[in-house]
């Protein structure tokens, strides 16, 4: 499960082409949201590398490919699979560093996405 201190402050998402960037709640929301969507699935893998990152004094921006494969739990089996890459801004804090913003930007799926719980907005998916 993901740390409950990130991200730190409110933070935004683009999940892809033609979809509208979404701002969202930070802390225990964001563990929540997590939760809804992996509970979706019966297995995940997800493969992420080649990161290539700037660095700007105390903000920098951070590129990963990104390769996902699903295993549904409803209808269970079925695979989800999609591959694009994630673009994250991160900004250096007094102890560390944090993740100010991400977006992943899907290229290709391949499979029928899951829905999301009625509480996610109409025609979303994972």
């Amino acid at each position: 499960m993901p740390s409950r201190t990130v991200p730190t402050a409110p933070h935004s998402r683009n999940r892809g082409a033609g979809r509208p960037r979404r701002e969202g709640p930070a802390g225990d929301a964001v563990v929540a949201r997590i939760r809804e969507g992996v509970a979706l699935f019966d297995r995940t893998v997800h493969l992420g590398g080649s990161t290539a990152v700037a660095l700007d004094g105390d903000r920098a921006t951070a590129r990963a490919a990104q390769l996902s494969t699903h295993a549904l739990a409803d209808p269970p089996g079925e695979l989800f699979v999609s591959g694009g890459h994630a673009d994250t801004e991160l900004v250096r804090t007094p102890d560390d560093w944090r993740i100010a913003a991400t977006a992943l930007r899907i290229a290709w799926t391949r499979g029928t996405p899951p829905r999301l719980p009625a509480a996610a907005a109409p025609g979303d998916t994972i």
